[in-house]
This record gives structure tokens, sequence and C-alpha cells, in this order.
């Protein structure tokens, strides 16, 4: 039995699927960020930030794909948290680089539902939400990257409230070589 995980181990390292970013591959991934918010006169907030996303190549550099997110705020000491869950199309363009490290410009567009927890109670509200910036991908492998990114995020809720920030972003990927042959 040790034998045959030992052949299956040393054959996939051996075997090199060389994916990166060509036309016809997958990708799967995640990022998260963390957030503590300092504000004047009022409590300060602390937020995590989760998204897990899969996409197709449609061309060399070019990927569509779609995901989910995951969000968690707690605010001060006046007890309130704040949970959001969200869907998202995904927009990726990798520059094209020699090196094992490639630029790239991520857009997601989404919409979010959120519900908050008071001491009194509890209320909910939905929207749309954007995230769009440069990153930065380091690959360890051809079929693994590091990702780093800066964003700017914007949440619009039909409560008509509208949320503006800048956060960096740390993600790992996996790309998936998916040509016939």
């Amino acid at each position: 039995m040790k034998k045959n995980l030992c052949f299956v181990v040393l054959c996939l390292l051996l075997t090199s699927l060389y994916a990166q970013t060509e036309k016809d591959n997958l990708l799967i991934g995640g990022d998260f960020n963390l957030n503590y918010v300092f504000v004047e006169d009022a409590d300060d907030s602390f937020s995590f930030n989760v998204s897990a996303a899969t996409g197709y190549f449609l061309q060399d550099n070019l990927v569509l794909g779609g995901g989910l997110n995951y969000s968690l705020g707690v605010f001060g000491s006046a007890n309130v948290t704040s949970t959001s869950v969200g869907i998202f199309p995904l927009f990726r363009y990798y520059f094209a680089s020699e090196m094992p490290v490639k630029f790239f410009i991520d857009l997601r567009p989404g919409f979010v539902a959120t519900v908050v927890n008071y001491d009194f109670g509890e209320d909910s509200d939905a929207g749309f939400n954007f995230r769009g910036g440069p990153g930065l991908a380091v690959f360890l492998s051809n079929d693994i990257s590091v990702d780093m990114s800066l964003n700017y995020y914007r949440d619009y809720n039909f409560n008509n409230s509208t949320t503006n920030r800048i956060g960096f972003n740390v993600g790992l990927q996996a790309f998936i070589n998916n040509k016939k042959e």
C-alpha cells in the first residue's frame, strides 16, 4: 500500500501540468484580507473577508469565472457584528511575462446579502458590490501561485448606504491544464 501511494505521489510530482495562464486552462483558488479600522470619535472595527473563485481561460491570460465571498465584521464596544455572503463573476487579465511573476488586473462586480446583529435586534439588507485592482502573482511552480493585490471596494446597499474602502488581499491559486491532447 505504501509503495502504491509513494508511486502515485512521485508521478504527480514529476508530471508537470504546464498550466499557468494558457487558453482552455482552469483557475481555482481563493484569497483573504483582514482589516482593522481606526475611526476618529467612534468605535474601531475589525473585519475578515475570504473568497473562493474558479475560472476558465477564454484565451491566453484572460480568465472568466465566478465565486463566493464571506465577510465578518465586529464593530467596537457597541457589540455589533455584521455577516455578509456574496456571489460574483470574476474577470482577470494576466500581463504576459516569461518570469515566474505576472502582474494582473482583477475585477469582481457582485451581489451581497448582509445581516447585522445588535444588542437590541437584527437588521438585514442586500445590494451590489464591486472589487477591483492590480495584483502580482508569484508562481511557486507551473501550477501554483501566491497572489497579492491592492483592491478598491465599493458597496451599495438597497437601503441607499454606500461604503468605499481599499484593501490588501493575499491568495493562493491553482492552474489546471484542461487541454485535450
